[in-house]
């Protein structure tokens, strides 16, 4: 199991700007794209009982959640953001 800045396992978001990130998926599908892989990979964790859950279960459904509370806040920072940029460039 390798942890790292968005990933956990075989499940990665390469949102960090590093070389390595996946720019090209980022672009593709968005932010709520990977928001919507980090649901779908929840639910295939949680199609199992709770008591069936092993560790590596229980760490990888805390990190997909906080995944996708960062993704969620990013897309409102971003909105605002880009709020503030239209109200600049009607003043000019």
């Amino acid at each position: 199991m390798v942890m790292g800045a968005l990933t956990y396992g075989g499940f990665s978001l390469s949102l960090n700007l590093t070389p390595g990130a996946d720019y090209e998926k980022i672009f593709r599908i968005g932010c709520n794209g990977f928001i919507d892989e980090a649901q779908a990979e929840i639910e295939r964790i949680r199609e199992k009982p709770a008591y069936e859950y092993s560790q590596e279960d229980q760490e990888k459904l805390e990190f997909l959640e906080s995944v996708i509370i960062g993704l969620e806040g990013l897309i409102v920072f971003a909105r605002r953001h880009a709020e503030v940029a239209w109200q600049l460039a009607g003043k000019e």
